[in-house]
């Protein structure tokens, strides 16, 4: 899309190693061979209806493009990104919310912000941070993101009309680290964005790593859209099968904790390329009335 040789450079490395992943020896297990070669395939896109308790009248039926991790580099490229906002084109999402992670080649994330942006959702474009903005180096990402037609939220919450009522969309911040859940970190981005909060008839919280889930629902949010984990890569009937060994970090799909709704996405890309019973995706989320 940028019709720089470094592009060029990375679509030849992409297809060497597609033949590379169609060409391991007959001795390799063959799912290893199966998940490798899946994970160049196509990005599903496709309409998942999300049931809220006591949705309002005027949010039903809303469908919201969901893209998160895309790791825009080697493995996963514009290309990609170029299928999954043509698939969703065909959907015309009201709302598009991505939940970090973008690029892992800084040179890339321009133009995908100006891609997401070109599908013209009616009620707004917007990103929250993952850890991987900081890992490439924050300060420039801050410095795209000015220059995109993209906002960039950090701990900050907007209101949107949907007709006669008001949609507020909130975003935290990103930890960075691995390991614990980071529940106070998540708590005192929420106080921040409760500060900040505008009214609202129904609120979505955007946060990269599900684990904002327990605070969000203690604080009355409706909905939670989150990435990161990429269901571990490896799923099972629609669930990671890393779920059993994790049930409270909400690894893959949808999940329920008091009246708050989650949807963890597998994401668009990867950071290694692997994939087995849990495809790369981008949900369109259609709300309906529980």
């Amino acid at each position: 899309k940028n019709g720089g040789q470094d592009t060029v450079i990375d679509e030849n490395r992409r297809d060497f190693l597609k033949a590379t992943a169609a060409a391991v020896p007959l001795i390799t297990i063959a799912g290893s061979v199966s998940g490798v070669t899946k994970s160049f395939g196509e990005v599903k896109v496709y309409k998942r209806n999300m049931l809220i308790e006591n949705l309002p009248p005027d949010f039903e039926g809303l469908k919201i493009l969901h893209i998160s991790d895309p790791h825009l580099r080697h493995y996963v490229t514009l290309s990609d990104l170029e299928q999954v906002c043509t698939d969703a084109a065909s959907f015309s999402p009201d709302l598009t919310l991505v939940t970090g992670d973008v690029a892992d080649d800084l040179r890339q994330l321009s133009d995908a912000l100006k891609m997401v942006n070109d599908l013209k959702s009616p009620l707004g474009t917007f990103a929250c941070l993952g850890n991987h903005e900081y890992y490439r180096g924050i300060e420039e990402v801050h410095r795209i993101y000015d220059k995109s037609p993209v906002p960039l939220m950090v701990d900050e919450a907007v209101s949107v009309p949907v007709k006669n009522s008001k949609l507020m969309i909130g975003a935290t911040d990103d930890p960075v680290s691995f390991g614990s859940k980071h529940q106070e970190f998540y708590s005192n981005c929420i106080d921040v964005i409760l500060t900040r909060r505008h009214a609202g008839d129904f609120s979505i919280l955007m946060a990269h790593r599900p684990d904002a889930l327990d605070k969000a629902s203690e604080s009355g949010f409706n909905l939670v859209l989150s990435g990161h984990t990429h269901g571990g890569q490896i799923g099972f009937m629609g669930r990671s099968v890393f779920e059993g060994a994790w049930p409270d970090r909400y690894l893959w799909g949808e999940y329920s904790r008091g009246k708050t709704k989650l949807y963890t996405s597998s994401g668009v890309g990867h950071w290694f390329p692997f994939r087995l019973g849990c495809p790369r995706e981008a949900p369109i989320l259609e709300l309906h009335r529980a």
